[in-house]
């Protein structure tokens, strides 16, 4: 097994995927498919670098005869951090050292806010009194700010700007 690419930067708490290649080591290239012949079963572990997350998500997979890729596609990491890594390790018996495994480049783990684009607000304003006291107010209202409505006023009983 071995990662090809960096993981890079990785919003908390939101899923992403990882997918190290199978890796063929005396030939230093990804594994052919024509010498994938038997089924690996996989695991990522999170290798905490000093920090408090947890790896959530499928962390058991099974590759089957044929692929060249170990897909984890739902991974979750908790808390935000630096340097953190993931092992994968894949079994088979039928391969003879039955075991082989490969760690990340370290990543990092961010603070990711729900944040949202707000595309239209609005505010409702209610006065009651003299109309000379908030008529430079009114006069500079625009109509692409919306509407403005007076009542019980002695000129108009809607104002849409200038």
């Amino acid at each position: 097994v071995k990662y090809t690419y960096d993981i890079g930067l990785i919003p908390q708490n939101s899923t992403f995927s990882i997918a190290p290649d199978l890796w063929d080591e005396a030939l230093d290239m990804i594994a052919d498919v024509s010498v994938q012949s038997f089924d690996w079963d996989c695991s990522a572990t999170l290798l905490s670098g000093g920090n408090d997350g947890v790896l959530t998500g499928t962390v058991n997979v099974t590759v089957p005869a044929g692929e060249q890729k170990v897909m984890f596609d739902d991974l979750n990491i908790d808390m935000p951090g630096m340097n953190y890594r993931i092992e994968t390790s894949c079994y088979s018996p039928l391969y003879a050292n039955a075991t082989i495994s490969s760690v990340s480049e370290p990543f990092h783990v961010h603070d990711f806010p729900k944040t949202g684009l707000l595309n239209e607000s609005g505010s409702m304003l209610t006065y009651s009194g003299p109309l000379k006291v908030v008529k430079d107010l009114v006069k500079a209202f625009e109509s692409n700010m919306g509407a403005l409505t007076c009542k019980g006023c002695t000129s108009s009983k809607t104002y849409k700007g200038p």
